[in-house]
């Protein structure tokens, strides 16, 4: 779905640099501007969490809103273990395991990211115009990039202003 967007390199040069954490980059994303962050998550584990205009918004976990829609991974959970509900139909019966709701799922959005692949790909299908902010000390790993098409922070602040 989306028209413009940053190239293959600027695209592999953001995913280069998001690998230690507190390392992020911004983009310009249909007028939001969208800060992607390294977080440490569980363990040596790290997460990349997307702030919409520099604000990490909680409500909007629980709002059906467009920013939850267009940023957010969504994630579905069952509420009981397969294997739970599979033994319970073995003893039970299938009636008992539906009454009980064993096989209902729980719908979850969440602002982190556990790889930038599914992230890219994911703005890329439900958002039209995708720009990458170039800010003044990011020189040192867009080095060798062509950076036709993104925009500076400067113009950027103005557009998600204006």
């Amino acid at each position: 779905m989306a028209t413009e967007q940053p190239t293959k390199a600027q695209w592999a040069a953001v995913e280069r640099h998001l690998v230690m954490p507190g390392s992020s980059a911004k983009l310009l994303v249909d007028g939001f501007e969208l800060t992607l962050q390294v977080h440490r998550a569980k363990g040596l584990r790290n997460t990349i969490v997307v702030f919409i205009n520099g604000v990490l918004e909680w409500r909007i976990s629980s709002e059906d809103c467009e920013e939850r829609r267009r940023f957010w991974r969504l994630r579905e959970r069952r509420l009981y273990p397969k294997s739970e509900a599979d033994a319970t139909q073995k003893k039970h019966g299938k009636r008992f395991r539906q009454q009980l709701g064993m096989d209902k799922t729980l719908t979850l959005y969440s602002p982190d990211w556990p790889s930038f692949t599914p992230l890219r790909r994911h703005l890329a299908k439900n958002n039209t115009h995708i720009q990458l902010v170039v800010r003044e000390y990011d020189n040192y790993w867009l080095e060798g990039v062509d950076l036709s098409g993104a925009i500076h922070e400067a113009t950027a602040e103005e557009v998600a202003n204006g």
